[in-house]
């Protein structure tokens, strides 16, 4: 069956075909790892009427980050597009140094802001669990250790940890992402727009996390 994509993210025609790949590949293995905390009795069904306003209060970040960083992209994404944009905005003394500093603190606030929203959004369905976010990865281990593995990947890789350590540059108008404190490089250099493209990748997760958990709900899951 076709998937309506309409109905999968807020903004499809900026959802292109390797998000649309990469979705697919998230969508069932993130079904069986809630499958699997259900089995083991790890869903909880009680939401008072201020955790589900809190709960929204904080996808309202990712919202106002997503925004932020699709206005910044729209003003990258091709060069006679950006000269416009750097002469419409000079009077105000908006350099070209500074708007591509603009453009990737954008793209580096929405990745870990999806990512981080992603983990937060799990545990905020779970019961019996440790709840701190950064414990996220150990808390799937202990409590979904079959398929936590297969989704692993997509929650703590090389790319994402670079940018929340961090660990990264910009020379010669390229982005530069190293492993660790050792500055080893992790990928090859990457044009601003390359990096940004890439970090749409990354949002593909926070995507798919709220769908999947929207539709268990429909299905009554959390009652």
């Amino acid at each position: 069956m076709a998937i309506n994509w309409s109905d999968k993210a807020a903004n499809p025609e900026a959802f292109g075909d390797v998000e649309k790949a990469l979705y697919v590949e998230i969508e069932p293995i993130l079904k069986n790892l809630l499958q699997e905390l259900r089995d083991n009795q790890k869903i909880r069904t009680r939401y008072s009427q201020t955790d589900m306003d809190n709960l929204r209060g904080v996808i309202d970040r990712y919202k106002v980050a997503s925004d932020v960083y699709n206005f910044t992209l729209g003003a990258a994404k091709a060069p006679d597009i950006t000269l416009r944009f750097l002469k419409a905005t000079a009077e105000f003394g908006l350099t070209e140094s500074t708007s591509v500093g603009i453009w990737l603190q954008a793209g580096l606030f929405v990745d870990i802001v999806s990512t981080e929203l992603s983990k937060l959004i799990i545990l905020f369905y779970l019961k019996d669990v440790d709840y701190t976010v950064s414990h996220f990865s150990r808390t799937m281990a202990q409590h979904a250790p079959p398929t936590w593995p297969k989704l692993k990947q997509y929650v703590d890789n090389e790319f994402r940890n670079a940018i929340a350590h961090c660990t990264l540059a910009v020379r010669d108008k390229k982005v530069i992402l190293y492993k660790d404190a050792t500055l080893t490089q992790i990928l090859e250099d990457m044009e601003v727009y390359e990096f940004m493209m890439r970090v749409k990748r990354e949002n593909v997760l926070f995507i798919c996390v709220f769908n999947v958990l929207a539709e268990l709900k429909k299905q009554g899951w959390f009652t």
